[in-house]
């Protein structure tokens, strides 16, 4: 691999320039070669042990790939425990709560997204290992989900009559197809799963810039569906194994419920007192 190509493959000049404005900022003008070093010494560091997007801005933590499933990676590990204690389910509000603390201002609506559609319940409200598989798929994929909407989207008016159109519009818009409400209640909104699958992989073949799932995913989530709605899709991609391994933020789906287990185990079990 050539140079150019490995320095934009693993986005090293994102990183070197956000370490030097780093330091910039916290020196302050008081800069030596010793501070220096041991300065970009941490920063990369950080970076290789994934830490590196704590307490940092949304814009810094969606700039590359392997940011966003770092962060994916520390939500998991900074509040499952809490999961566990809190034995309960939670509302989008709380989890905007949990998040902010580690990224002030991530947006409230990838939250809201990911809830309206990975939520069961009717009642908005979510288990902590159901929002983190949606949301590494919401947050890893933010563009393809974008485009990806858009090619079903027109599948749906591809399915009415010129003068049905223009009450379709209304209805079928990012955020409705984001709710999870009834199979019955979505049945206007169903496009064929095969030709939505076949125009996402269209799209992926036609130099596609973004990350996106594997094509044997996007097989995988629609082969067994003749019709599918939007949200039903993305549910599917939020449980898929294929998926989860591709974009290694999290252990594998069985491994999460496991490491919950061991987690409320290690709570729970008193500490054993050291005899007299």
């Amino acid at each position: 691999m050539k140079a150019d190509a490995y320095l934009e493959e693993h986005n090293v000049l994102v990183y070197l320039q956000d370490a030097i404005s780093q330091y910039i900022l916290i020196k302050d003008g008081d800069f030596n070669a010793r501070s220096a070093a041991k300065f970009f010494h941490e920063y990369f560091s950080s970076v290789k042990k994934q830490s590196h997007v704590l307490l940092r801005e949304y814009e810094y933590i969606r700039s590359t790939h392997y940011n966003r499933t770092a962060f994916v990676r520390n939500v998991w590990s900074s509040f499952k425990s809490l999961a566990v204690m809190s034995n309960s389910l939670f509302t989008a509000k709380e989890l905007q709560g949990l998040i902010t603390l580690i990224c002030h201002d991530f947006p409230a609506d990838i939250i809201l997204r990911t809830v309206h559609y990975s939520q069961s319940n009717n009642q908005m409200t979510i288990s902590f290992i159901d929002f983190i598989l949606a949301f590494q798929i919401e947050f890893c994929f933010q563009e393809f989900l974008t485009d990806a909407f858009k090619e079903y989207r027109n599948l749906v008016l591809s399915q009415h009559t010129t003068s049905e159109i223009a009450a379709v519009v209304q209805n079928i818009n990012i955020d409705s197809c984001y709710t999870s409400r009834s199979e019955k209640s979505q049945e206007h909104e169903k496009v064929s799963a095969s030709e939505f699958r076949e125009s996402l992989i269209r799209m992926i073949k036609n130099q596609y810039n973004f990350r996106h799932p594997p094509i044997a995913t996007l097989h995988e989530t629609l082969i067994e569906y003749s019709q599918v709605s939007f949200s039903r899709f993305l549910k599917n991609l939020a449980y898929n194994h294929r998926c989860n391994d591709y974009l290694a933020a999290l252990p594998d789906i069985s491994e999460l419920k496991s490491q919950l287990t061991d987690e409320a185990n290690r709570i729970v079990r008193p500490k054993s007192g050291r005899k007299s």
